[in-house]
């Protein structure tokens, strides 16, 4: 199934890569609703549509482990568009399962921000 998602032209045009399903963020149909959209509105954003994915995949999915939460942080630093990735890693260390493993990697995270954010995080209880 997968194959399918990754031939599909407007898959590979929102930017969306095997990574995206490896860790269960975009599955058929998910893709299948979000590339209704996209061929509804034609806003040429991509980062739009993959936010869209990230944060439908997060309502849906409330009691996240912690491996999964690594993987989605590090696919938000790999993110094509900086803002975009910043905002799904801020989310995934706001995440309440988020482990405090990741909380100490993004503490040495480039963007200034994230770094601290995570300082925080890591002085409240369920970090320290």
């Amino acid at each position: 199934m997968s194959s399918i998602l990754l031939e599909d032209s407007i898959f590979k045009k929102l930017q969306f890569n095997k990574d995206w399903i490896d860790i269960g963020i975009i599955d058929q149909k998910s893709f299948i609703k979000i590339k209704e959209k996209y061929l509804e509105e034609n806003d040429n954003s991509s980062e739009h549509y993959r936010w869209l994915a990230f944060i439908n995949f997060l309502k849906n999915n409330k009691n996240i482990s912690g491996e999964l939460l690594h993987k989605i942080y590090f696919l938000g630093k790999k993110e094509p568009d900086y803002a975009m990735g910043s905002s799904m890693r801020f989310k995934i260390i706001k995440h309440i399962n988020c482990p405090v493993e990741l909380i100490n990697i993004a503490i040495q995270d480039k963007d200034r921000g994230l770094s601290k954010e995570a300082l925080k995080l890591k002085k409240r209880d369920r970090h320290s």
